[in-house]
């Protein structure tokens, strides 16, 4: 299977943009996320170029707050 590799910012670059990120945590899945930050599912996915369901633990996630 295909995986698509994208560019993560670095922890200084998470801190100094304007969006705000989040780190995956073991058991975290996007309707999880989505809930805890009162987002979307679409909106996640599309903020983070994602087509499935599937995250990785450590992975930085976009959340545009």
């Amino acid at each position: 299977a295909f995986h698509q590799v994208r560019q993560l910012p670095t922890n200084r670059q998470a801190k100094a943009g304007s969006a705000h990120w989040y780190r995956v945590r073991g058991g975290d899945t996007l309707e999880k996320i989505s809930r805890r930050f009162r987002i979307p599912i679409k909106t996640l996915k599309s903020h983070n170029n994602l087509s499935g369901p599937i995250l990785k633990t450590g992975e930085l996630l976009n959340i545009g707050r």
